[in-house]
């Protein structure tokens, strides 16, 4: 049985997110894309996202990388390219951007739990602004 993402302190986050990173990483650079993010940088954004999945807002249960923009069409292992995101989320959006995937309207709750969550990184990464596009585009 899976240990609810939320009942993990950040050391113990921390901990189960390194391989996670490190396969994100791998795969990123693999494709020839950036793999500069680190295990500490994505447990700040786990907790930015308030521990919950970017794209329905639903509590994590397991430690899950999506790329936003996915690594088969130039995406990136970079800070500005990664959420977390659910299992379900993570299978469903598959190759698609969020634009491609969700409805409007839930676009505009991803887009406006998007800007809270980089206030939040920039708090808990010791309040530097942390710049996040997520203008992509709908053609491959």
């Amino acid at each position: 049985m899976a240990i609810h993402v939320s009942y993990l302190s950040p050391a113990e986050l921390l901990e189960s997110v390194g391989s996670v990173v490190y396969n994100a990483n791998l795969r990123a650079s693999q494709a020839g894309a950036e793999a500069s993010l680190a295990a500490e940088d994505y447990v700040h954004l786990i907790e930015a996202w308030d521990k919950r999945c970017a794209y329905c807002n639903h509590a994590l249960v397991t430690v899950l990388l999506e790329h936003m923009l996915p690594i088969a069409r130039g995406g990136s292992s970079a800070l500005d390219n990664v959420a977390p995101s659910c299992d379900s989320c993570n299978v469903r959006k598959g190759n698609q951007t969020p634009v491609e995937w969700l409805s409007p309207s839930r676009y505009g709750e991803f887009e406006a739990r998007l800007e809270t969550s980089r206030v939040r990184y920039s708090l808990l990464a010791g309040g530097y602004p942390v710049a996040v596009s997520i203008q992509y585009s709908v053609g491959y």
